[in-house]
């Protein structure tokens, strides 16, 4: 198994707050990675010079979510990831689950904007992460597992 600074990383989630995480959380990893999010002008100057795809962000409507789900898989069968990051949201489901299908390491950050309640999308990853890193206390009653690691932002 490659050291994790060698591994291929991707990072997956929607643009916005979760890839302002996402980038928080990746900051000091020097190795090959990979985005997938959706499209937002504003991404073209965040992400430059990155290695980025775009998929739609599905919010569970079905042409969307099948689009994802094929786009993804190629993705991940092309790129050939190590390990898959992604704080959310709905967008990250179908590639994170593929990466578990595929042996892929999985980590998963729950998102800091949420500090009692989970999110929809860590309830339904928790049970396939590899590691669930949590940003606020409370949230261990509802994913035991999880590892706190502090607020991101």
């Amino acid at each position: 198994m490659k050291s994790r600074s060698n591994a291929n990383l991707c990072v997956v989630c929607t643009c916005g707050g979760h890839l302002y995480e996402a980038m928080k959380a990746i900051s000091l990893y020097t190795g090959r990675r990979f985005f997938i999010t959706d499209y937002s002008k504003r991404l073209e100057s965040i992400l430059q010079g990155q290695k980025v795809y775009y998929v739609p962000d599905h919010n569970f409507r079905p042409f969307f979510l099948m689009k994802n789900i094929i786009q993804t898989l190629i993705i991940l069968i092309k790129e050939r990831p190590d390990i898959v990051l992604s704080t959310g949201a709905s967008l990250s489901i179908p590639t994170c689950i593929w990466a578990k299908i595929l042996g892929k390491r999985l980590i998963y950050v729950e998102t800091g904007g949420n500090v009692y309640t989970p999110t929809q999308t860590g309830r339904l990853l928790y049970r396939f992460a590899d590691d669930f890193l949590i940003q606020w206390p409370p949230l261990k009653k509802h994913f035991p597992k999880g590892i706190f690691g502090g607020p991101l932002i």
